[in-house]
């Protein structure tokens, strides 16, 4: 009984002392997520991950002498035909690298031409990875590289086949990675032919899957997916993988996408933190990105891993640059348009577009540091794509013309017919509020009036695509389709003022009938001047938007030498 009364204290002091550490804990937990980086807590973590580093570089170390000497027993062991396929691979990728190499200047004399910076080009610093997550809940790498390098948190990171993680935390000397394939990971995505836009998120058995795309978006086997930019989550064209298999629902749309890696992920060593974008025309630091080699670097190729190795190099080149080769063609677009219609403009990148279609806006990268402000017209590559609606410093909200609240004067070009387009909930614009005896036919070109003086006037809004009459045959709204309407948005030009020639020039080209003629064949010859010769413009850049943007390359009306219509009209 003594005995009982003597063990009685003991069994409630081990509850007492787990809630005890439990209330410690959670009160820790609450002040480290309130201080900021240089709190007392965040010192003790980076006090001891800077004391382990040696130790994961020890374990890194010994994890990497097994993996070495895996990778030896497959290279004594591959067949002389798995080499010989890779090496007939890595010359056919090498041969494409030689004829895109000529889109990089291209599209950064445009770039810089138009105000923007270089959405493909980065500044990086490279690092190793010394230490690995032992578990398949976390999967995180740790970085020889910190805070004193330059690494923070939300940069990507990228190995020699691609993206393949996020910095997390930093200390000083080291970094925390997690990767593409964690459970926790999303990235703003998008299919590099296509463009069609999604999130490649991770999974519990490390599975990329492509999600969240539109309902009737195409998605095949073989497209290669990239970063799109949007949030600023990471740079815009970093290669993330290849689809190897669609999942559809009953009904047949796509419901998501499995993405393989480009390369392996898991056993990498050598890493590039990216920290930023260069301006366009500018040149990487000593301590920038190092473009691999169409030979694809040191690897050896007479092993099976070196050839490998060359191989994911090879693919994250030639994404890159079909990157800039896509981009020329859009940028030599707008850069006709500009001359065309001979407005001063500032280019911008889309950056991001709201979730839902009750409120159509996109996010660009300029602000009203850069001179921009609300109620500014904001084009695309084949006419009118909204308002600007408010500033911050760096950004600006648009609003498209297809949005419910949007409303712009407008003229059928060829009859003269007044009225005003307006938005819809379903993202369908309508020519409404013409007189009763107005005539309005498919195909007619409309264009803003620049009454009221909210947009300037001629700018091409789209086509009647079809005339809605009542029951005594007078016309009651048409439906207007945007110029183009049939890709990703991306880049854009905010209008900040009319020449006095105006849109009313005789001398107008219009600048998709101009796009169609040349813009995708001369692009590797353009030149910068020809690319100027409208405006002075100015600034910088970056990212994309969806085709419900209502804009892309496309085919306005290549009838006519003048928006208006009649060269004489006052503008």
């Amino acid at each position: 009984m003594a005995l009982n009364q003597q063990r009685k204290p003991l069994s409630i002091g081990g509850p007492v002392l787990l809630i005890v550490l439990l209330v410690l804990s959670l009160a820790c937990m609450a002040v480290y997520a309130r201080e900021n980086g240089k709190g007392p807590l965040h010192s003790v973590q980076n006090a001891v991950s800077g004391i382990a580093a040696p130790f994961k570089f020890v374990g890194s170390f010994g994890g990497s002498l097994i993996g070495s000497a895996g990778t030896a027993i497959a290279d004594a062991t591959a067949s002389e035909s798995a080499r010989e396929s890779l090496r007939e691979q890595n010359r056919q990728l090498a041969d494409r690298i030689s004829q895109l190499e000529s889109y990089t200047q291209t599209d950064q004399a445009l770039q810089e031409a138009l105000g923007l910076t270089d959405a493909y080009g980065f500044d990086s610093v490279a690092g190793r990875v010394v230490g690995r997550s032992t578990d398949s809940w976390n999967r995180i790498v740790t970085v020889d590289r910190g805070s004193d390098s330059g690494a923070a948190s939300g940069l990507p990171v990228m190995g020699q086949s691609g993206l393949v993680g996020t910095i997390v935390s930093t200390t000083p000397t080291t970094a925390e990675v997690r990767l593409v394939q964690d459970a926790q990971s999303s990235v703003s995505a998008m299919v590099q032919s296509s463009r069609v836009e999604g999130v490649v998120r991770g999974s519990l058995e490390g599975v990329l899957y492509f999600e969240d795309m539109a309902s009737d978006a195409e998605v095949g086997e073989g497209d290669v997916i990239i970063t799109s930019g949007l949030g600023g989550s990471s740079s815009r064209g970093l290669i993330i993988g290849t689809v190897t298999k669609v999942e559809k629902n009953a009904s047949g749309s796509i419901v998501r996408a499995v993405v393989a890696p480009n390369g392996e992920i898991g056993s990498m060593q050598d890493v590039r933190i990216v920290l930023g974008e260069r301006a366009a025309g500018s040149e990487a630091g000593s301590s920038g990105e190092q473009e691999q080699s169409s030979e694809g670097g040191d690897s050896d190729p007479s092993t099976l891993s070196g050839l490998k190795a060359q191989n994911q190099q090879l693919r994250e080149r030639v994404s890159r640059l079909e990157e800039y080769m896509q981009e020329s063609e859009r940028l030599q677009v707008l850069a006709n348009m500009r001359e065309a219609y001979g407005f001063e403009s500032l280019g911008a990148r889309v950056i991001g577009r709201s979730p839902d279609s009750w409120n159509r806006t996109i996010t660009i990268d300029k602000g009203s540091d850069d001179g921009l402000r609300s109620g500014l017209p904001v084009m695309g590559q084949s006419g009118l794509v909204g308002m600007i609606v408010s500033t911050t410093p760096a950004t600006a909200d648009v609003r498209l013309v297809k949005d419910a609240q949007s409303g712009v004067s407008a003229t059928a070009r060829s009859s003269r017919v007044d009225g005003i387009v307006r938005g819809s909930v379903e993202g369908v614009l309508y020519f409404e509020d013409m007189a009763a005896d107005a005539t309005v036919e498919e195909g007619d070109v409309v264009i803003t009036s620049g009454l009221g003086g909210s947009y300037f006037k001629g700018l091409i809004i789209g086509t009647v695509t079809k005339v809605e009459k009542n029951a005594s045959g007078s016309t009651v709204r048409a439906v207007v389709a945007p110029n183009g309407d049939r890709g990703l948005l991306q880049e854009v030009l905010v209008v900040l003022d009319m020449t006095s020639e105006g849109a009313a020039s005789s001398t107008f080209r219009d600048p998709n009938a101009s796009a169609s003629g040349s813009a995708a064949s001369d692009t590797g010859s353009a030149k910068p001047d020809d690319s100027n010769a409208g405006s002075n413009d100015g600034a910088s850049g970056d990212a994309g938007d969806s085709g419900d943007d209502g804009d892309d390359a496309g085919g306005a009306d290549p009838s006519s030498t003048d928006p208006e219509g009649d060269a004489s009209h006052e503008s």
